[in-house]
């Protein structure tokens, strides 16, 4: 049979390639070099993308070994990552593809931007997130956005004994996957029904079809970790607060983000990155924090709010010494805030040794400007006895006065001191005034007390 060229068309990210193909005796089409080929990841009938910091692969490694005994199949770099590939092209295929993400969770899985990157993905993909704990770190950041509703399995300190647990988890998952999980959001099956206007909408063949994957509006879903101002095309969009998603949309290809802080106004832009999660969707992460923080450390006439905040971006990142030095510094200008953060570096050993006696110290310090957290934490030193003589009745004062300026954590505590008698006489009509005020901010605690109150 002589060879024939043919035209056809071939579809990117971003246009159509009219593009000349050979026709070849066995009857398949060969695209000459024109089109960029698809992503050709190893393992491609994965089910689970493990996610793990490059600290605890032992660990990531042996929950592959476990899972993949149980003929669950498994994704995770860098071993299933071709040579010479992309490792941001390769990793996002393999978990936009998987069925569930599985996060080996730990202190450095929590400041690895990788993980985060890893994270966001999985996240705005709406796939099953499985969060495997190998330590007792606390989220904070965009992992307690993304990770705060989940359920948890707690695998430390010997992570090995919880593998047949997760390796049930998983499976009962992949048996009996969530409603929203089955097809990927847009996903609809080919229909032959006309449209309104009388045309054939599924008789369009193949060109209609690139058609309409390409001249789709294209999406923008920006997160950042601080609060952020955001402009796209020149256009106001509003207010993102901390690790809120927006979701934006643009008729055309082309798209300007721009990002200020909210803090600090157009003082700071930030840079970002972005990823495509399909052929319509870019996902963009913003580090706000890192842009803050540069702007703070070159700033003139710095105040101690300011110094305050350089001190947390700084505890955020691990580095302990120099928000230590920032809280020092903002608290000997009078920073209220500034004390209470030290006192909470020494009250729960952030950098520095557990010291019960100079936590109290500098609570106190706080107190003279009535903080209201420093309040409520001075309440849980001589509520709990730490460094100090055990005193619940001394304890409720303070509880009190942080639960009036609104702390919802004291709010319930002053509720459940009321109601059982701790340290002060019972008074439940009072405690249930105090569950109902920690309730309206979302206390799930106290909304279960009052769902189960009856009155005397």
């Amino acid at each position: 049979m002589r060879c024939k060229d043919t035209i056809i068309f071939c579809i990117t990210k971003n246009f159509i390639i009219l593009a000349t193909n050979i026709r070849l005796n066995s009857g398949l089409y060969r695209c000459r070099g024109v089109c960029k080929p698809k992503l050709n990841i190893y393992n491609k009938d994965h089910e689970v993308f493990i996610s793990y910091s490059s600290a605890n692969i032992q660990t990531a490694q042996a929950i592959c070994h476990a899972l993949e005994s149980n003929r669950i199949k498994c994704w995770m770099a860098p071993r299933d990552i071709r040579p010479g590939a992309e490792y941001g092209d390769i990793i996002e295929e393999a978990i936009v593809t998987c069925k569930v993400f599985l996060i080996v969770f730990s202190e450095t899985s929590q400041i690895s931007r990788w993980v985060r990157s890893e994270l966001n993905i999985g996240f705005s993909s709406n796939k099953p997130i499985i969060p495997f704990r190998i330590d007792p770190t606390d989220l904070k950041g965009s992992m307690k956005l993304m990770l705060n509703d989940k359920h948890w399995l707690n695998a430390y300190p010997n992570p090995e004994e919880k593998f047949s647990e997760l390796a049930a988890v998983i499976l009962d998952l992949l048996q009996h996957p969530a409603v929203d999980t089955i097809s990927p959001p847009g996903f609809q099956p080919a229909s032959n029904v006309a449209s309104a206007d009388g045309s054939n909408a599924g008789a369009q063949g193949l060109f209609g079809k690139l058609l309409n994957q390409l001249f789709v509006k294209r999406r923008v879903k920006v997160t950042s970790d601080h609060a952020a101002e955001i402009f796209l095309n020149g256009e106001r969009k509003g207010k993102l607060d901390a690790y809120e998603t927006g979701n934006y949309s643009v008729s055309e290809d082309f798209y300007q983000l721009e990002v200020y802080s909210c803090e600090y106004g157009k003082k700071v832009k930030c840079e970002y990155s972005g990823s495509f999660s399909n052929s319509s969707t870019v996902i963009i992460s913003v580090d706000m924090a890192t842009a803050e923080k540069q702007y703070l450390m070159k700033a003139k006439n710095i105040t101690s709010g300011q110094i305050n905040d350089l001190g947390i971006i700084f505890l955020d990142e691990g580095k302990f010494e120099d928000a230590q030095e920032c809280f020092l510094k903002a608290a000997s200008m009078g920073e209220a805030a500034a004390a209470y953060n030290l006192g909470m570096m020494y009250h729960f050993g952030k950098g520095v040794e557990i010291d019960y006696d100079v936590a109290r110290e500098y609570y106190e310090e706080a107190v003279k400007s009535d903080y209201p957290l420093a309040l409520n934490n001075l309440g849980s030193i001589y509520y709990n006895g730490h460094g100090v003589r055990k005193d619940i009745a001394k304890s409720f004062p303070y509880f009190c006065r942080a639960a009036e300026r609104g702390v919802e954590s004291a709010q319930f505590t002053v509720a459940t001191m009321l109601f059982y008698g701790q340290g002060v006489a019972v008074d439940k009509a009072k405690a249930k005034k105090w569950f109902q005020k920690a309730a309206a901010q979302g206390c799930k605690d106290s909304q279960n007390y009052l769902n189960s109150w009856v009155d005397d």
